[in-house]
């Protein structure tokens, strides 16, 4: 991962079956993968009293990197 955090952005599609996240870097993808929904919202996912709060130290994320959101699940999301 790189060391400057700046220089990362995350996106998350978090759709109804699926979760997919791209970590993307200066220098292109750092990182994808998929999750089942269900088990993405036990393992990264927070209730807050916004809605769903994304845990980014449970995917070893930076807290600080940039974060954009889409999918079915897009507007539940808490962005922080």
């Amino acid at each position: 991962m790189s060391e400057n955090n700046v220089a990362l952005m995350l996106g998350i599609d978090l759709g109804s079956r699926n979760v997919k996240l791209c970590l993307m870097g200066t220098d292109g993808i750092v990182r994808k993968e998929t999750f089942e929904t269900v088990s993405f919202y036990r393992r990264h996912g927070m209730r807050t009293e916004g809605g769903f709060s994304i845990d980014y130290a449970s995917l070893d994320v930076p807290a600080d990197t940039p974060m954009v959101a889409t999918g079915y699940g897009r507007m539940a999301a808490a962005i922080s």
